[in-house]
């Protein structure tokens, strides 16, 4: 990696941070021994790596130049790794801090989301700091995600969202600030790469989005300034919410459920108390029958290792252990804070406030919006802290989520409309009403007088009504006369 040129007067300032030690394994080596040949400490290249705030991906440019290490005099930071064996390993020039815990904590996490800005919120909470502070932008709503809004995960929960009215469950399992983890801090003004400097100077001065929309592109809306470094697996699983009604099945069912699946899966035990979730048992049967409707995705950071072989139905501990020992020298990033990019650029480079407007419009151009119903069903009404989420109540057909309570069942109304050429009266026009017959109960319109062209606009409502595989519905027409009423031919329904 090309190095930066820096400035005489920010070396010291530099040092001040980095020297001596960074942590108990840390020391300033000698010139002799910085020289020798040896590693980096893992994953040290991460943090300073660009990051698009609305995916959560990195871009792969570099804008902190980690390649740097020597010190005055030639020397530098070296750490001993005791996750390998107390190797002897470099911490680059920019890095102030670098720390290593002892043990991992292997507690599953779980949460539900009731919409893909709320997976998107949660996904964004791997981000520890506010990364909008310095950018100027607004609190988001329940209605309105920004980081993460167009991250996989999110995403994929859209498109399931356009189907069908889901719940998404979220399942974790990580090694978090404990064990397998290097914790890393930039300072406040690191070294920039040459390449991410030169393309800054090519930025016109004033914002212009034809110049700097294809900048963010490359190096992202923010930097890793701070991570912590080890392994997680996530899952994320989309449930139809009404189908799980219709099964008797509320969200903590399926929340826990899942959680003892995802946990058996990894040769992990079940970690349910519930044994409702077990097999054999009458719950387990509406769970089972409702999980082949399920989908999943999942998401394995750090380590060695496939999702596939992680989440197999061979239930092999070993293939988790394996997992968690390349974390060691394989780590990923768990958790870290960002800061937005254009801090880098000096204040009073007119370039910095143009990359600002440039990262700010482009977070708010790509935020999630809830997709919000066009109407509530019947009898239905929509929260004033959440526009985008129905609300049923006092409705013998649904639950509070406005979802029907058994299958089949339903409210039964029918429109009755108008009729053209009735002939029931040699003498007169037809005195016209219409009768409808459902599982034994009748309703029917009122009649209108000297008229084969009646128009009624009538609802005829049966009210909650269970519906057989086959319904069958008559329908009626009816000549009314003062000494006999005549039935005219209608057709089944």
């Amino acid at each position: 990696m090309e190095a930066a040129v820096i400035s005489g007067a920010f070396i010291p300032l530099l040092l001040l941070f980095l020297l001596p030690g960074v942590s108990p394994y840390c020391y300033t080596g000698k010139a002799e021994v910085c020289n020798e040949s040896m590693a980096s400490v893992p994953a040290h290249n991460l943090v300073g790596e660009g990051i698009d705030i609305t995916t959560l991906e990195w871009t792969g440019a570099y804008l902190v130049d980690t390649s740097l290490w020597h010190g005055p005099n030639g020397t530098c930071s070296l750490c001993r790794n005791p996750l390998q064996g107390g190797q002897l390993q470099r911490v680059p020039l920019p890095v102030v801090d670098w720390r290593v815990h002892s043990w991992c904590n292997r507690d599953l996490s779980s949460s539900v989301a009731e919409s893909a800005v709320d997976v998107a919120r949660a996904i964004a909470s791997d981000v520890k700091n506010d990364w909008k502070l310095e950018l100027g932008l607004p609190d988001e709503s329940p209605v309105l995600a920004l980081g993460g809004s167009q991250s996989r995960l999110a995403g994929y929960a859209y498109q399931k969202e356009l189907q069908d009215k889901y719940t998404f469950i979220r399942h974790e399992v990580s090694c978090h600030l404990q064990h397998c983890i290097e914790v890393i801090r930039l300072p406040q003004h690191p070294p920039l790469t040459l390449h991410f400097s030169q393309a800054l100077s090519l930025l016109p001065p004033s914002y212009d989005s034809a110049a700097y929309r294809p900048f963010l592109a490359m190096y992202g809306t923010h930097y890793i300034s701070q991570a912590a470094l080890g392994g997680r697996m996530r899952q994320l699983t989309a449930a139809q919410t009404c189908r799980a009604v219709l099964d008797e099945l509320t969200a903590s069912d399926i929340k826990e459920c899942l959680a003892s699946q995802f946990s058996l899966n990894l040769g992990l035990g079940s970690l349910s108390s519930n044994h409702e979730c077990r097999e054999g048992s009458s719950h387990w049967h509406k769970w089972h029958s409702q999980a082949a409707y399920m989908e999943h995705r999942t998401e394995v950071t750090g380590g060695h290792g496939h999702a596939d072989l992680l989440f197999s139905t061979k239930q092999d501990a070993g293939v988790f252990s394996a997992w968690m020992e390349s974390l060691k020298t394989n780590p990923g990033l768990v958790s870290y804070s960002l800061t937005p990019i254009h801090t880098l650029v000096e204040p009073d480079n007119p370039r910095r406030e143009a990359l600002k407007q440039a990262v700010k419009e482009y977070v708010v151009q790509r935020g999630r919006r809830r997709s919000c119903p066009h109407s509530c069903p019947e009898g239905g009404k929509t929260y004033s802290w959440d526009p985008c989420k129905c609300y049923c109540f006092g409705n013998p057909l649904t639950d509070s989520m406005c979802c029907s309570l058994k299958r089949g069942m339903a409210r039964l109304k029918v429109r009755v409309l108008w009729a053209e050429d009735l002939w029931g009266d040699h003498m007169s026009a037809t005195d016209a009403y219409v009768r409808f017959l459902f599982q034994g109960r009748q309703l029917q319109t009122g009649y209108i007088e000297e008229d084969n062209n009646p128009i009624w606009f009538k609802d005829l409502d049966f009210g909650p009504v269970m519906l057989p595989a086959l319904p069958k519905m008559e329908m009626e027409v009816w000549d009314r006369d003062r000494i006999q009423e005549s039935w005219l031919p209608a057709p089944l329904l």
